[in-house]
């Protein structure tokens, strides 16, 4: 998830990116910056709304989660840990690659904190994918949202030796509350369930950020021109004023 001039926290999918910055209960944050054409538009299924009139008015109206495992070798050196990828009015694309930062940078501008248990009827994704459970009994907006982050975005995990990720089987990026900023989902090894890091935020929908990597123009949605490739991007549910903490990948 991006902020503009103002800070937003990330929402839907998958970052499992353990990094030497994140072990159990201690938070990790990351950085989005605006880069170039990643050539990783997610199927139209997978792009969630946005809300935030703010990002509306800008032109901005979809936004979703490309995790690393998706990406190729090139988009990697850009955007090692994913990006999030907002479609504007006239249909262009603008990725916000991440990028980890200590939780206390005044550059975090998506932080997640300590691990929860997920959709504790679950075991595993698919468990949910399949239909076998709904993590909500009365909200089938909810679970049609958390199938579609799971169905998605679901990726192997990148760091495999740092705590607690190498306790993580995959992760992805979930957006089960539109209202909510979003979370990071990860599937335990062990097949005893499902844990979610995620990022504090009164709104939702990510940002674009005025953060530009070098070489590369920053967003004009209604251009009709998509960026060229360099730098690194986001996706996500937004978050108005400072992002704050909560679980989750990229690995």
């Amino acid at each position: 998830m991006r902020l503009p001039t103002f800070t937003v926290a990330a929402s839907s999918g998958l970052i499992g990116l353990a990094s030497a910055l994140a072990s159990e209960g201690v938070p990790y944050a990351f950085h989005e910056t605006t880069v170039g054409n990643l050539v990783a538009e997610p199927a139209d299924e997978c792009f969630y709304d946005v809300t935030i009139p703010a990002l509306l008015d800008e032109g901005f109206v979809k936004y979703a989660w490309v995790p690393w495992s998706k990406l190729s070798n090139e988009s990697l050196a850009i955007a090692p840990h994913g990006a999030f990828v907002y479609k504007t009015t006239n249909d262009t694309l603008v990725y916000e690659a991440l990028s980890l930062v200590p939780v206390d940078s005044p550059n975090a501008t998506l932080i997640f904190g300590f691990g929860k248990p997920f959709c504790t009827a679950a075991k595993t994704f698919d468990d949910i994918t399949s239909g076998k459970v709904n993590c909500s009994s009365d909200d089938e907006v909810m679970n049609e949202r958390i199938r579609t982050g799971l169905n998605c975005w679901a990726s192997p995990m990148s760091y495999t030796t740092n705590e607690p990720f190498v306790n993580y089987k995959e992760f992805a990026w979930v957006s089960a509350d539109a209202t909510k900023c979003g979370e990071y989902v990860y599937e335990l090894k062990d097949g005893t369930g499902l844990v979610q890091h995620s990022c504090d935020g009164k709104d939702t929908n990510a940002q674009p950020t005025n953060d530009t990597a070098t070489g590369a123009p920053s967003p004009v949605p209604g251009s009709t021109e998509t960026p060229a490739p360099s730098g690194a991007m986001i996706i996500g549910s937004a978050l108005s004023s400072v992002a704050v903490a909560a679980v989750v990948l990229l690995v």
